[in-house]
């Protein structure tokens, strides 16, 4: 079983760094969900390097995903999330990291996998199979 929970505004930086840290070198998969684009898989399997909240100049308040193939200099990703409204967690019972989904202001969602068994369902609002929709889109 699992457990999702919005991650507060004024904690996205410590939350994405803690993440980072644990996460560190581990291969993830990312989807991007966008209205006029559908269901796309950015990432399979690729390491996360890191994840960050900028806090300065024009992307302020973007976060930076990024992706380091055994730490290549040659192939790497970092993906620009620049208008995020909302972040939620998704953790087992034993507090480990499922999903962290980025809810963004042009309606576009950022899905990150840590556990690479799961992934989402193309066009539907889910976390997993426990919760259909993050608690605060419900009613959307």
């Amino acid at each position: 079983m699992f457990h999702t929970q919005e991650v507060p505004g004024a904690t996205w930086d410590a939350c994405l760094l803690a993440l980072s840290g644990q996460m560190w070198g581990r291969p993830v998969r990312v989807w991007v969900e966008h209205p006029d684009l559908g269901h796309q898989l950015l990432v399979d399997h690729m390491p996360l390097y890191g994840m960050s909240l900028i806090k300065k100049g024009a992307e302020k308040r973007a976060i930076e995903l990024s992706f380091n193939e055994a730490q290549s200099q040659s192939h790497h990703l970092t993906h620009l999330i620049t208008a995020p409204a909302r972040i939620y967690l998704q953790e087992s019972d034993t507090a480990q990291p499922i999903c962290l989904w980025i809810d963004s202001l042009d309606g576009s969602n950022t899905l990150i996998g840590f556990d690479l068994s799961w992934a989402p369902k193309p066009g539907v609002r889910a976390l997993g199979p426990a919760t259909e929709t993050p608690p605060s889109a419900q009613g959307r």
